[in-house]
């Protein structure tokens, strides 16, 4: 019985977290059995594990309205390049 995780599982989602910003690639290197690529978590998969951690409720209780008008103008700007 295999309770374990097959590496092309691991690899496509690798794969997949990458393509979608939350991980970056550092650096290629060879080894005995092949190339080995090293990673970074983004500042955008920081935030998405700091959402996360924290319930909205929490998270407007103690902000300031200039940092809600700066969060709230970054999300619209994102926005609007996603459409463009």
């Amino acid at each position: 019985m295999n309770l374990g995780t097959g590496c092309s599982t691991v690899n496509k989602r690798v794969r997949d977290l990458e393509n979608h910003g939350y991980l970056k690639k550092t650096k290629v290197t060879e080894r005995v059995g092949g190339l080995t690529n090293y990673y970074e978590l983004t500042p955008k998969a920081y935030l998405a594990m700091f959402l996360n951690a924290h319930s909205p409720e929490e998270l407007f209780d103690h902000i300031s309205d200039e940092a809600a008008l700066i969060i709230l103008a970054d999300l619209i700007n994102a926005q609007k390049e996603e459409k463009s």
